[in-house]
């Protein structure tokens, strides 16, 4: 992943959803760049939102 800076592609909120699907069905544990800094915007928005749960699913 790649630092999303300014407005997301239209999808990425998606993709991270889809990311924390893999990531607890395979148990693939790895780091993806730049979702701790998607994270720390804070906010409810959906990209921070699945950004966040992705970075949770990661490390559980």
């Amino acid at each position: 992943m790649v630092v999303i800076r300014g407005r997301p592609p239209c999808g990425t909120p998606d993709l991270l959803s889809q990311a924390v699907e893999t990531a607890g069905a395979t148990g693939v544990r790895v780091e993806v760049p730049g979702l701790a800094d998607v994270v720390a915007r804070g906010g409810a928005s959906r990209l921070v939102t699945e950004a966040r749960r992705l970075a949770t699913a990661l490390t559980a």
